[in-house]
C-alpha cells in the first residue's frame, strides 16, 4: 500500500441519486449535453460553436428574409398571390440560392466583423448561422398571408421592423432582393419601380432618385440587392465569335481573369505574402467596390450597364451579382468566377446582418430608455407600491439578450440577464401569489398542477416561460421563479461561451441562494417533513449537477467513462480547475446531508465519532508483538472480499430506490452512505490537486472506519493523509497523523508494514516538531521490529533516519535542490590518500550502535547507465556494479543528532569512480542511500595512474661497428612493487646477439627473443647480460647507423602507498596492478670509435722527413690510449728514437677531441710511391673493454723532395706607392715576384702577407692563393696604414708554400724562400692647428636683394 492509494471511486454508480423532478431533469439533460459538447470541444476546432439540443429553434439563427419575384407558385407558399410571377417560365433563384447556400456553405458566415454597441470595440463573430425565409411579393411590395409559417407574420409588422418590441428577435435582420433583369427596358418599366416599392416598404436607408425627384432620406435599414442577368445580351463586338450567348461571355471573360491573376500573382510575389479567405479560398478583402468593379468586367456590355445603374440609383445597399445562379457550367473559369461571386454575396450579407443588428439595438435601446423614463414615473406617483410593468421590461430586455445569442454574442446576452437581475425585486418568503393566494415555490414533487410559468422557469423554456409572464403585472411574488429562469438561460449561455467553471459556479451560487429561500418559507422548524425536503432538494440538486458534470470527463472515442477509482482524469489546467469548482458544490452537498442526519436521526453518528481517534489514544501500549499474517480483527473480511488487493477500498454497492432516504433510516445506513459521499469528495479533491482537502476528509472516513471497528481500512485512510501531510511539510499534524496510524498498524499489520509508518515518522523534519516521549515510544517499537524474525526485508532504500553527508579531503558540500544533479569531482593519483568524511543525522531520540557503515564505490560509466535505467524503472540499485567497499566495522556508536566517521581510501586502480551510495547497517538491517536521494552532489573520484618508479637500463649506452661486447640490461624496480615482467631484446641491420646466458662457442647468433622474470621488490635490481657483434662498416658507408639493440620490457606494478602506510593484505584492491611498458635502446656509432682525421708526411731534407696521424674519438665517453703500433712505407725508415708519442700512454681522451701520432723518419730511396702503412691503436673505454682498432695509411711520396737542395730563393720586388707620410694614412703596396727558379713544381703556392703589428695595420686579402701567368710571375697587393711616426724599418713582407695539390689546409710539403728589398717608411704625426672662436654680429653687416 502506498500513499496515493485511492480511497474511494466517486462514479455515479457507487451514489445514485435519480433527478428531482421532469422538469429538473430537462436541465440537467441540457447540463450533461453541454458538458459533452465541451469535452468535444477541447479535441476538436477551436472555433467550433456549441450547439444544445434543448435550445430552441429560434435562438439557433439569424433570420434572413428574401424576396424572389422571380419564384413559381409552388414556390410561393408564404406569397400572397401567384399572380405576382412572371408571365415566362420561373427562375426559383431563391431555390436556387438556398440550396447552394445550405450544400456548399451550411448555411454559415465566417469570420464576420461587428461593432459592439455599446463599448464601440470592434470584433469578430467567428460562425453566424443563417435561417432563410421568402415572402411573397406584389410589385416588390412584402406581403405575408395570415396562415403563413413566417417567425414574424403576429407581431403586427409585415417587414418584422415594427409592432411589439419584445418580439423584435423574431423578425428578420436584412432583406435581400433577387433582381432577374433581362434588358435595360425590363430594368426601367420594371425592376427598378419593384425595389423602389420594396424600399419604402422597408425604411431602407439610401439615396435614390424617384423619377427625377430630388433625393429621399429614410431612417436607417439594411438590404441586399443581388442582380442574376437572365437575358441574352451577348453583343457582336464582345470578346471572340463563338456559338453565342454566355459562352462568348465566359470566353472573354476568361482572358480577362488569366490577365488579372497574373498581375495579381505578380503583386503577391512581390510583397511576399498570399492572401487567404474563409469561403473556399477566395479573399474576402479583394471584394470591396473595385472588386465588385472586376466581377463587373466578366457581365456583357448590356449587363455592365445594368450593374451600374443599381449600384447608382440603389448606393445605400449592397449590390451584388449572381450570374452563376442562371448559367450553371463545369467549366473551370465558371467554378472560380462562381467562387468569386459568392465570396462578394457572403460578405455582404454578412454586412447587412452586422448592420441590421446594429440598428435593432439602437431601437431595444430607445425602448428600454422609454419604459425606464415610465419606471422612474411610476415610482414618483406611487412611492409606496410599485406600479411599473416589470414583465413588459423583463420582456423587452429578453428579446435583446435573444438578439445576441442569435448573432453567437452569448457574453453580450448573458450580460443582460445580469442586468435583468438587478431591476426585478428581491425574493421575498412572506409574499404569496395573487392568483388564487396559491405560493410559486420551487416544487419538488412534480405534481400536475404545477403552473406554466413554473415549468418554463425549471426547464429554461423560453417559450413557455415568456408565454405566461405576459400575463403577469406583479413580479414581486414570482421573483424565485424568475431567478429560477435565469439561471437556467444563463447556465446555458456559459456553456455556449466554452466556461464549464462558471457553469458549476453558477450552479453552487444558485442552490445556495434557492436553499436559503426555501428554508425560510418553512415556518415551523419543528415540521421535519417540510426541512427534510429542502436539504434533500439541495443535495440531489448538487448531486445532479455533479452528474452532468461527468460527461465533461468522459471519452467520446470510446464511450467510455473515466471517472474511475482516482477521480475524474484532469488534462489540463481548465480540467483542474472545474474540479475544483465541483468540490465545492460537493462540500454544500456533505453539509446538507450531514444536515439529514441531524433532522431525520435522534442522534448523528457523525458527531459522536469526531473524538474516536483521540479516544483510541487514551489506551497504554502494550510491548509489540509481531504478526504473522493480516489483522485477526479482519479476518472474515478475506471472505466477504475475496480477490480484492489490501491496497484499495471495496467498492460500495449502489443503493436501490431512493437511495438517499434510505440510507438516513438508520444509523448502520446512514454512516454507509456518508462513507460513500465521503470516497466521492475525497476523489475528486486529489483530482483537483487539492491534497490538503482530501487528506482532511481521509482523515474524517478514518474516524468513521475506527468508529465502526474497520482497523484495516482506517489505516488506508490515514496513510493517505499521511502521505499529504509528508508532501507539503505540516510536521506537526503529520506526525499526529502517523502516530495514529502506527497506534492500529501495531495491532493488525504485519512487521513490514508496520515497520515503514515507524520509520517515517523518524525523518528529521518530524522529529524536531514531536514529543520526546512519543517519539522514544516509536523508537523501542522500531527495534523490536528490527529484531523480529518476520521482518522480510533485509535493506531498506532512502529512509530518513540517518540522512548521511558524504565529504572529501575538507570539501564542504552546499545543499542541492531535487532536480539538480551538480557533481563534485575530485582528482587523485594511485597510491593517494583520498580522506573520506561521513556525517550521520540521527533523528532517533536515543542513541544506538550500528554493525557497519559502508561506502559503495562504482565505476562511473556504470553510474550513468543505472541513471538512465532508473529514469523508466524508477529504481537504482548498484550491487552488480561495486568496485569497491569502504567499511568502517562496528560496534559503532551513533548519538541523536550529528555524527561523524572517517574513512581513509587508497586508490590502487586507474578510473573514473562514483561514491554511489552510503549503507549504515543496524540490526542486521541495512539501510542504504545512493547519491540520487542525498542532499549533497555527487561525489566523483578521477584516479590517474601513479608515475612508476621502476625503469630499464642498457649499459654501454652506444655499440661500436666491427666489434663484439657485452651488454648489460638492469632493470631497477625503484619504490614499485612489479609482479612479473616480460623482456623482448631485439636488434636489426649489422647487429647480432647470443642469448643472455649462452656462450660465444656454443651459442646462436640471433636477432630477437624474449625472456620473462618474477616478482620484483620495491628497491630490487635486476641484471640480463647479452653479448652483441656488430659487423664493420663497408668501405664507402659513412655517417649511416649500422642498427640498433632494443629492449622493451612489459609489467604489472603496484606505486607506493603514501609514505607512513603499509599495505593492507585484506585490501580488496591488493590485486589491482596497472600495466607500463618500458623501452630502451642503444644505437650503433655511425662511425667507428677512432677516425683518422688527417695524415701526411713534411719533409725536412732530403733525407728527412716526419709522418703524422691525427685520430678523432667518436664515442660520447672518454677512452684511454694503453698502446699502438706504426708501420711505415717502404720509402720511409723510423728513426732512432723516431717515435715522438711517448707521453701519449694512457691518455685520456675526451668525446671530440683529437691526438696526433708523429714520427721521424729517413727517407729511402725506394721509389714505390703507394706503399702502404698501418697504424694499430689500443683503448679501453669505462667498462673497462680494451678494443683494438686499426688504420690503414696510404701516404705519397713527394715529388717535391728533389728541388729541396736546390731551390733558391723567390725575387720579389716590394713597390709602395710613396715612402714617407702620415700616421694612418693609407698606402699601397705591390708585391711583384718571379716563379721560373720553380717551374717544375706546378702544385698550388700559397701565400702570406705578414707584418709588424706595432708599425703597419694590413687591408686587405692578406692570405690566398698565387695567381700564377703563363710566364710564371705573379703580382699580390695590398694597403698598409703606419701607425706610429718616425722611420719604419722595412715593409710588410710576403711569404710561399707549396702544396702538391689544392688542399692547402694540410701542412704546406715546402716553404719557400723569398728574397725582397727591405727599405724605410718615414711617417709624420698628423698636424695640429690652433683656432679662436670670434662671435659674429650683424650690426655691421649689409644685406642687399
Amino acid at each position: 500500500m502506498t500513499e496515493n492509494t485511492p480511497l474511494a471511486s466517486p462514479s455515479a454508480s457507487n451514489f445514485d441519486v435519480s433527478p428531482v423532478s421532469s422538469d429538473n431533469g430537462a436541465f440537467f439533460d441540457m447540463l450533461g449535453e453541454g458538458f459533452a459538447a465541451l469535452r468535444m470541444h477541447q479535441y476538436g476546432p477551436s472555433d467550433a460553436q456549441i450547439q444544445l439540443e434543448t435550445t430552441p429553434e429560434f435562438l439557433r439563427h439569424a433570420i434572413v428574409n428574401f424576396i424572389d419575384p422571380t419564384a413559381s407558385s409552388k414556390s410561393m407558399q408564404l406569397s400572397a398571390s401567384p399572380t405576382a410571377t412572371n408571365s415566362k417560365a420561373a427562375l426559383d433563384l431563391y431555390e436556387k440560392l438556398t440550396l447552394i447556400l445550405r450544400t456548399e456553405y451550411n448555411a454559415t458566415l465566417k469570420k464576420v466583423p461587428y461593432t459592439n454597441f455599446r463599448s464601440g470595440a470592434n470584433g469578430v463573430i467567428d460562425s453566424l448561422m443563417l435561417k432563410t425565409y421568402m415572402t411573397g411579393s406584389q410589385g416588390g411590395l412584402i406581403s405575408i398571408s395570415e396562415d403563413s409559417n413566417i417567425p414574424w407574420a403576429n407581431t403586427g409588422s409585415v417587414t418584422g421592423q415594427g409592432g411589439d418590441a419584445s418580439e423584435w428577435h423574431l423578425g428578420p435582420y436584412c432583406h435581400v432582393y433577387l433582381a432577374a433583369c433581362e434588358n435595360l427596358e425590363h430594368y426601367r418599366t420594371r425592376v427598378k419601380p419593384s425595389i423602389q416599392a420594396f424600399l419604402s416598404q422597408i425604411d431602407a436607408v439610401a439615396k435614390y432618385n424617384v423619377g427625377g425627384k430630388d433625393a429621399v432620406e429614410v431612417s436607417k435599414s439594411q438590404y441586399v440587392i443581388v442582380f442574376v442577368p437572365s437575358g441574352n445580351n451577348k453583343n457582336p463586338e464582345d470578346g471572340p465569335k463563338g456559338p453565342g450567348g454566355k459562352l462568348g461571355i465566359w470566353a472573354s471573360a476568361r482572358q480577362r481573369m488569366v490577365a488579372r491573376e497574373g498581375s495579381k500573382d505578380e503583386k503577391e510575389t512581390s510583397s511576399g505574402t498570399v492572401a487567404s479567405n474563409n469561403n473556399d479560398s477566395v479573399d474576402m478583402d479583394d471584394f470591396t467596390s473595385s472588386g465588385q468593379q472586376s466581377l463587373m468586367s466578366y457581365l456583357s456590355r448590356v449587363d455592365k450597364e445594368i450593374m451600374r445603374r443599381l449600384s447608382n440609383d440603389f448606393s445605400a445597399g449592397v449590390v451584388c451579382q449572381l450570374s452563376s445562379l442562371v448559367d450553371v457550367s463545369d467549366d473551370e473559369l465558371a467554378v472560380e468566377l462562381k467562387k468569386m461571386e459568392w465570396a462578394a454575396f457572403l460578405k455582404g450579407l454578412g454586412t447587412a446582418v452586422v448592420n441590421g443588428f446594429r440598428e435593432r439595438c439602437r431601437k431595444y435601446d430607445e425602448e428600454l430608455r422609454k419604459l425606464d423614463q415610465l419606471r422612474g414615473a411610476a415610482k414618483q406617483a406611487s412611492p409606496v407600491i410599485d406600479r411599473f410593468d416589470y414583465s413588459t421590461f423583463f420582456l423587452v430586455k429578453e428579446s435583446l439578450a435573444f438578439s445576441y445569442q442569435q448573432l453567437n454574442i452569448p457574453a453580450e446576452a448573458s450580460l443582460q440577464y445580469d442586468e435583468l437581475q438587478a431591476i426585478i425585486p428581491e425574493m421575498k418568503a412572506n409574499v404569496k401569489a395573487k392568483s388564487g393566494g396559491a405560493l410559486f415555490a420551487f416544487s419538488t414533487t412534480g405534481e400536475s398542477s404545477k403552473s406554466q410559468l413554473t415549468h418554463g422557469s425549471v426547464s429554461g423554456d423560453p417559450t413557455a416561460f415568456r408565454k405566461r409572464l405576459r400575463s403577469v403585472k406583479d413580479l414581486q411574488p414570482l421573483a424565485h421563479i424568475i431567478q429560477q429562469y435565469i439561471f437556467a438561460r444563463q447556465t446555458e449561455l456559459s456553456l455556449k461561451v466554452k466556461r464549464p467553471m462558471e457553469v458549476v459556479e453558477r450552479c453552487l451560487s444558485f442552490v445556495q441562494v434557492m436553499y436559503k429561500f426555501k428554508r425560510d418559507l418553512v415556518k415551523d422548524l419543528t415540521n421535519k417533513v417540510d426541512l427534510v425536503e429542502v436539504e434533500s432538494w439541495a443535495f440531489k440538486f448538487c448531486w445532479d449537477v455533479k452528474k452532468a458534470c461527468e460527461r465533461f470527463y468522459a471519452d467520446d472515442t470510446e464511450s467510455v467513462s473515466v471517472m474511475e477509482h482516482d477521480g475524474p482524469k484532469v488534462t489540463s489546467q481548465a480540467d483542474r480547475a472545474l474540479a475544483c469548482c465541483l468540490c465545492e458544490l460537493l462540500n454544500f452537498a456533505r453539509s446538507r446531508f450531514l444536515k439529514l442526519g441531524d433532522i431525520k436521526l435522534s442522534e448523528n453518528p457523525i458527531h459522536s465519532q469526531c473524538h474516536v481517534l483521540t479516544h483510541e489514544m487514551n489506551d497504554a501500549w502494550a510491548p509489540w508483538t509481531p504478526m504473522s499474517a493480516k489483522s485477526a480483527l479482519n479476518e472474515e473480511d478475506d471472505d466477504d472480499e475475496e480477490g480484492e488487493s489490501e491496497s484499495s477500498l471495496p467498492a460500495v454497492t449502489a443503493p436501490s430506490g431512493n437511495a438517499l432516504l434510505d440510507c438516513i433510516d438508520t444509523k448502520d445506513s446512514y454512516l454507509s452512505g456518508y462513507l460513500d459521499l465521503l470516497k466521492v469528495v475525497e476523489a475528486t479533491n486529489r483530482s483537483a490537486e487539492r491534497h490538503r482537502s482530501a487528506a482532511r476528509i481521509a482523515i474524517d472516513m478514518a474516524g468513521i472506519y475506527v468508529y465502526r471497528k474497520d482497523l484495516l481500512r482506517a489505516t488506508l485512510a490515514l496513510r493517505a493523509a499521511s502521505g499529504v501531510y509528508a508532501k507539503d511539510k505540516w510536521e506537526n499534524t503529520g506526525f499526529l497523523v502517523l502516530f495514529h496510524l502506527a497506534s492500529f498498524q501495531r495491532k493488525i499489520c504485519i512487521a513490514d508494514d508496520y515497520f515503514n509508518t515507524l520509520v517515517r515518522c523518524f525523518s528529521p523534519a518530524i522529529a524536531k516538531a514531536a514529543p520526546s516521549m512519543a517519539l522514544e515510544t516509536l523508537q523501542r517499537d522500531l527495534e523490536a521490529v528490527l529484531r523480529s524474525s518476520l521482518n522480510s526485508r533485509p535493506r531498506f532504500s532512502s529512509l530518513p533516519l540517518f540522512d548521511p553527508v558524504l565529504g572529501l579531503d575538507g570539501q564542504k558540500l552546499s545543499v542541492r535542490h531535487a532536480s539538480n544533479r551538480d557533481t563534485l569531482k575530485m582528482v587523485y593519483v594511485v597510491g593517494d590518500k583520498a580522506s573520506l568524511r561521513i556525517t550521520l543525522h540521527s533523528a532517533l531520540p536515543i542513541g544506538i550502535e550500528v554493525q557497519e557503515i559502508s561506502v559503495d564505490v562504482v565505476p562511473f560509466r556504470a553510474y550513468v547507465s543505472k541513471i538512465e535505467e532508473s529514469k523508466s524503472s524508477g529504481a537504482l540499485d548498484f550491487d552488480g556494479d561495486k568496485m569497491k567497499v569502504l567499511r568502517i566495522s562496528g560496534p559503532l556508536k551513533v548519538s541523536p543528532g550529528k555524527n561523524e566517521f572517517s574513512i581513509d581510501w587508497y586508490p590502487r586502480s586507474t578510473g573514473q569512480f562514483v561514491l554511489a551510495s552510503v549503507s549504515v547497517k543496524w540490526h542486521n538491517t541495512r539501510f542504504s542511500y545512493t547519491c540520487k536521494q542525498l542532499k549533497r552532489p555527487t561525489v566523483r573520484v578521477d584516479v590517474l595512474p601513479a608515475s612508476p618508479t621502476h625503469s630499464v637500463s642498457i649499459s654501454p649506452e652506444y655499440l661500436l661497428p666491427g666489434h663484439v661486447q657485452q651488454v648489460t640490461i638492469s632493470f631497477s624496480a625503484g619504490v614499485d612493487m612489479v609482479k612479473e615482467a616480460s623482456m623482448k631484446l631485439t636488434c636489426n641491420g649489422a647487429l647480432t646477439f647470443l642469448r643472455p646466458g649462452d656462450g660465444e662457442e656454443a651459442g646462436e647468433w640471433i636477432q630477437s627473443c624474449d625472456t620473462m622474470f618474477d616478482l620484483c621488490q620495491p628497491g630490487e635490481t635486476v641484471n640480463t647480460r647479452a653479448v652483441v657483434k656488430c659487423d664493420a662498416a663497408p668501405e664507402g658507408m659513412t655517417d649511416q647507423c649500422l642498427g640498433s639493440f632494443q629492449v622493451t620490457v612489459t609489467s604489472q606494478y603496484q606505486a607506493p602507498l603514501v609514505k607512513g602506510n603499509q599495505r593492507d593484505s585484506n585490501d580488496e584492491c591488493n590485486e589491482c596492478f596497472e600495466k607500463h611498458t618500458l623501452e630502451k635502446q642503444v644505437t650503433v656509432l655511425a662511425k667507428q670509435a677512432l677516425t683518422v682525421e688527417s695524415k701526411g708526411i713534411s719533409y725536412h731534407s732530403r733525407t728527412m722527413a716526419t709522418a703524422h696521424v691525427t685520430l678523432q674519438n667518436n664515442i660520447p665517453v672518454s677512452l684511454v690510449i694503453n698502446a699502438w703500433t706504426m708501420t711505415l712505407p717502404s720509402y720511409l725508415k723510423l728513426a732512432q728514437d723516431g717515435d715522438l708519442n711517448s707521453n701519449l700512454a694512457n691518455e685520456r681522451l675526451g668525446p671530440g677531441e683529437q691526438v696526433t701520432f708523429a714520427f721521424n723518419c729517413e727517407v729511402t730511396e725506394d721509389d714505390d710511391l703507394n706503399n702502404a702503412s698501418c697504424l694499430v691503436v689500443d683503448f679501453k673505454d669505462a667498462q673497462p673493454t680494451i678494443y683494438k682498432e686499426e688504420f690503414i695509411l696510404r701516404f705519397k711520396k713527394s715529388t717535391a723532395a728533389k728541388w729541396l737542395p736546390d731551390a733558391v730563393p723567390i725575387p720579389v720586388q716590394v713597390s709602395p706607392s710613396a715612402s714617407f707620410g702620415l700616421t694612418m694614412e693609407p698606402i699601397n703596396i705591390l708585391f711583384e715576384g718571379d716563379l721560373s727558379v720553380i717551374a717544375g713544381l706546378r702544385g698550388v703556392i700559397a701565400y702570406k702577407v705578414v707584418a709588424d703589428l706595432t708599425a703597419w695595420i694590413l687591408c686587405g686579402k692578406c692570405e690566398g692563393i698565387v695567381d700564377r701567368k703563363e710566364d710564371d710571375s705573379f703580382i699580390v697587393s695590398m694597403v698598409a696604414l703606419p701607425t706610429r711616426p718616425g722611420v719604419i724599418n722595412g715593409y710588410p713582407e710576403l711569404n710561399l708554400s707549396y702544396f702538391e695539390d689544392d688542399t692547402v689546409l694540410a701542412p704546406a710539403l715546402l716553404q719557400l724562400k723569398v728574397s725582397s728589398m727591405h727599405d724605410m717608411f718615414k711617417a709624420s704625426s698628423a698636424p695640429k692647428y690652433t683656432t679662436v672662436a670670434v662671435p659674429i654680429t650683424t650690426k655691421h653687416n649689409k644685406f642687399s636683394v
